[in-house]
């Protein structure tokens, strides 16, 4: 799996200069695409590698959407668990991972509960989901 952005530290604290940078991953970077993680960085508040999935799309009725959503989470589970995460970026060795989504748009009530379900398994695994809005 590769990475499309590498960041060596970065704060993930709301500010208009990481929303700013988060927008330019937006443009760039499709969240169908299963063979990138868009963007990772270690948080310099927590020392967490934070793997950032960056969520252009509006929610839909027909769950076409959650469904990408959840293929692009588990690529990023699979690159975990296969190593391939710490072959392209090394400084995530030996730390929390979380998977932070950063999205456009407010999820709808079938999103909301996938995404709460989705959290909790991946605490039981020992990972965290993180799902903010971003304000353009």
């Amino acid at each position: 799996m590769k990475i499309y952005t590498k960041a060596k530290e970065m704060t993930f604290e709301k500010s208009k200069e990481n929303t700013s940078f988060l927008i330019k991953i937006f443009k760039k970077m499709p969240v169908d695409d299963l063979s990138v993680i868009d963007f990772v960085a270690i948080n310099v508040t927590t020392g967490e590698a934070m793997l950032v999935i960056a969520d252009h799309l509006e929610w839909d009725e027909q769950n076409e959407h959650l469904l990408i959503l959840q293929n692009k989470i588990n690529a990023y589970l699979e690159g975990i668990e296969n190593g391939s995460l710490y072959e392209e970026y090394p400084d995530a060795k030996n730390r929390n991972i979380v998977i932070d989504i950063k999205a456009k748009f407010e999820p709808n009530e079938k999103g909301s509960i996938f995404l709460e379900r989705t959290k909790k398994d991946l605490n039981a695994a020992g990972y965290q989901l993180d799902f903010t809005v971003l304000k353009f």
